[in-house]
């Protein structure tokens, strides 16, 4: 009889031998990668939130961005109004007392025209309560200046002129309010110290942190933090259209 060697399961079949072998490599590396994201999902809603992990699966930046950061100084606090009218892409909400060309300079237009050209919108709420009724006339749903010795109003033409070229996209709101903040889509917010529409900033070092003023400002990426905001604006009325409130302030 012939002796034959059988053929056991101990072999092990080489790469060249199962050609499918890496394939099957890749496909059990990747299932362990899946479950490894998932538990660092499930870690991720259990410590922060679905909402956060919401957000970091739809903004891939967001990893790398705090949801909220401190800005110093007016020099700051310019830098991310800038940034948010250049970097736009649906519109910018602003909420600032006075609106003064100390502020509102050739550098500050420059980006609202640009802003306005794309078709997005500027929503600005304006106007220091204490001032309505003294420099703020208002008078059948309108309003002048007068005795605007500051100059803290002296922009406002240049915005209603913009109102006029672009009706659709720009909207003034006269709201009586001393808040400060404005808001980029719904990526990110400012709220802060900072009457960023009036101040002069133009001798203060733009590239760090100014104390000039000790001006302090927080910027917000959480989404319902940002809508709080839009809806504050959205739902305050322009008090240059309530009739009882104008014909209370010319008695």
């Amino acid at each position: 009889m012939n002796n034959i060697t059988p053929i056991t399961s101990s072999i092990n079949p080489t790469e060249s031998q199962n050609p499918n072998l890496e394939e099957l490599k890749l496909k059990l590396e990747l299932v362990r990668e899946q479950q490894n994201l998932l538990d660092k999902s499930q870690s991720i809603v259990d410590s922060y939130g679905a909402e956060t992990l919401q957000l970091m699966l739809g903004q891939a930046n967001s990893l790398l961005q705090p949801t909220a950061e401190t800005v110093f100084g007016r020099s700051g606090s310019r830098m991310w109004l800038l940034k948010a009218l250049e970097e736009a892409k649906e519109g910018v909400r602003m909420v600032c007392p006075w609106l003064s060309q100390r502020s509102v300079d050739e550098e500050m237009k420059l980006r609202i025209r640009y802003l306005l050209e794309q078709g997005l919108y500027l929503h600005i709420g304006w106007g220091y309560g204490y001032d309505i009724g003294k420099v703020i006339k208002l008078e059948r749903g309108s309003f002048t200046i007068c005795g605007d010795g500051w100059r803290n109003y002296d922009a406002l033409p240049i915005f209603k002129q913009l109102r006029t070229k672009y009706p659709d996209q720009v909207q003034l709101k006269l709201l009586g309010s001393h808040s400060k903040y404005f808001v980029r889509d719904r990526a990110f917010a400012y709220v802060g110290s900072h009457n960023f529409l009036n101040s002069n900033v133009t001798r203060l070092n733009t590239y760090s942190p100014d104390f000039a003023g000790d001006e302090v400002g927080t910027i917000l990426r959480t989404p319902h933090q940002i809508d709080k905001l839009i809806q504050r604006f959205d739902r305050q009325p322009d008090l240059a259209k309530q009739r009882d409130y104008w014909e209370y302030q010319t008695v």
